[in-house]
């Protein structure tokens, strides 16, 4: 099989693909402020993209657009085939998209496990639950210190256990608001690794990130913005053979 006709299998398998996220002329506010401008794409069951810039480039403006959170918001959003460009934050998490912030937002007086608790809700039709066993296997240092109040925790504890929370509530896609940030290499080793996990189970993932080596671990897709505009929507490996685009767009 030649280059050309291993490329056209790859794209024929990504065409077949079901779309569970598209995001389509997607506009976003801070009161009169306009922080993103006519954003397009898509991600599939079972695909990470990794949406890269600048701070203050609009990447959580995208991601709190998406979730329906703290922006006013245009353009289209459809989940799984639905559209849910109107609707509040509860009732698209309770439909499956979870949503972990930079500030990991977790309950800092409860306990590891108290915290899975109350993350947890009601199994989805043909989707395998989560459970505690399950998180342990995917993190499993959060297993030994599952009685430890959650404002004792490491950093990369608490962003195991934010995202761990989050998958309690058994979402279908995920929103990663910068998880490296800050982190050791041995826990972005952790993370990228139970990233690849849940690609496997079918859940689909955008992650806002400044750290491209971190992403390019699980990411087939990258999205670069700009001062709230998309400059870039393609194959991660892509960004290999164009630097110019992280000259441009990432180079601080």
């Amino acid at each position: 099989m030649t280059h050309a006709d291993d490329d056209a299998a790859r794209k024929a398998v990504q065409h077949d693909q079901k779309k569970l996220l598209e995001v389509t002329r997607l506009e976003a506010w801070y009161g009169e402020a306009q922080a993103l401008f006519g954003i397009d794409f898509s991600i599939a069951a079972g695909e990470a993209a990794v949406l890269l810039g600048r701070n203050g480039a609009g990447k959580s403006s995208a991601l709190k657009a998406i979730i329906g959170l703290e922006v006013r918001r245009a353009g289209k959003i459809h989940f799984d085939g639905i559209e849910i460009s109107n609707w509040p934050t509860h009732r698209i998490a309770r439909a499956g998209l979870g949503f972990v912030a930079e500030d990991r937002r977790i309950f800092s007086g409860l306990t590891v496990g108290e915290n899975l608790t109350v993350g947890r809700l009601p199994a989805r039709p043909d989707l395998e639950p989560w459970d505690e066993a399950q998180i342990w296997q995917l993190f499993p240092p959060l297993e030994a210190i599952r009685d430890r109040r959650a404002g004792h925790l490491s950093g990369g504890e608490q962003q195991m256990l934010a995202i761990a929370r989050t998958l309690m509530g058994n979402p279908r896609f995920l929103l990663l608001d910068e998880p490296s940030e800050g982190l050791a290499p041995v826990i972005l080793e952790r993370i990228a690794e139970a990233v690849a996990k849940l690609k496997a189970r079918g859940i689909g993932l955008i992650v806002a990130e400044q750290n491209l080596e971190f992403a390019g671990g699980f990411a087939e897709k990258a999205m670069i913005l700009e001062t709230g505009h998309l400059k870039f929507h393609g194959d991660i490996g892509e960004l290999d053979l164009r630097p110019e685009l992280a000259e441009r767009y990432l180079a601080v």
